[in-house]
């Protein structure tokens, strides 16, 4: 659909904390397929079934972005986010801002990432939580901005101005 679009990139590539391969589970609704496995929660919340499963390349966001700065990060990877900040651990250091999606509840994949882990992981590299918004299965999309710098200021006094 993007391929012949010049303003983006499509990489065939799957973003984890390896380089290598990994398998990636499609599931039978559009847009659901992972490097995980589907977990209970998501098969009953959204009756969702995998499908096939095949081998895609990885890589990580520091070896994919080593040389780069990224002003904001968005991380839609159904469950492996944990895997994706695992392999980018050097280029947070330099991120101002990531917008993830998040579960509040465990298993939603096998051995997915909750919203807390992924709190717990951006605090320890000066993120702050700014924005958080669910679905009723307390699914949904974090905003973090990293402390002291203009992105942040920029939001705070846009959403200060805003109220």
């Amino acid at each position: 659909k993007y391929k012949k679009n010049k303003k983006v990139r499509v990489y065939d590539n799957a973003i984890a904390n390896i380089c290598g391969e990994v398998d990636f589970y499609e599931t039978t609704l559009n847009g659901s397929g992972s490097i995980l496995p589907l977990g209970t929660l998501h098969e009953v919340s959204y009756g969702s079934e995998e499908a096939e499963t095949f081998k895609v390349n990885s890589t990580t966001l520091d070896t994919f972005y080593k040389n780069e700065i990224i002003d904001i990060l968005w991380i839609d990877v159904q469950g492996a986010e944990k895997m994706v900040l695992e392999g980018g651990l050097k280029i947070l250091q330099k991120v101002k801002a990531i917008f993830i999606e998040i579960s509040i509840y465990p298993e939603l994949y096998k051995k997915s990432t909750t919203f807390k882990e992924i709190d717990e992981i951006l605090k320890n590299y000066g993120f702050n939580l700014v924005l958080l918004g669910t679905d009723i299965n307390l699914t949904g999309n974090a905003l973090f901005i990293k402390h002291n710098n203009n992105l942040c200021d920029w939001l705070f006094l846009k959403l200060s101005k805003e109220i």
